[in-house]
């Protein structure tokens, strides 16, 4: 999964019909997350703000963001993967 597709239309017409579908049965959710690469900043950016917005994307990819479909349902069984 890209950064840019999640909860895009896509994703959410997916999980729509993934649940409608499911009924007695769970859901094997495996997440591949691959992260946009690194982001470069124009040079004159201050320092301060440079480092920031670095910390704060290294802070964000580090969450496994994939991990809270779950919450849609208890039938979903997440596998991620980093």
């Amino acid at each position: 999964m890209r950064d840019e597709f999640y909860a895009d239309r896509r994703d959410l017409w997916k999980w729509t019909v993934v649940l409608n579908e499911a009924a007695d049965r769970h859901i094997l959710y495996m997440a591949m997350h691959r992260p946009n690469p690194a982001i470069g900043v124009p040079k004159g950016v201050r320092d301060d703000v440079r480092e920031f917005f670095i910390q704060e994307r290294q802070e964000l990819t580090g969450l496994r963001k994939c991990s809270r479909v779950e919450r849609l349902s208890p039938k979903i069984v997440p596998i991620l993967t980093l």
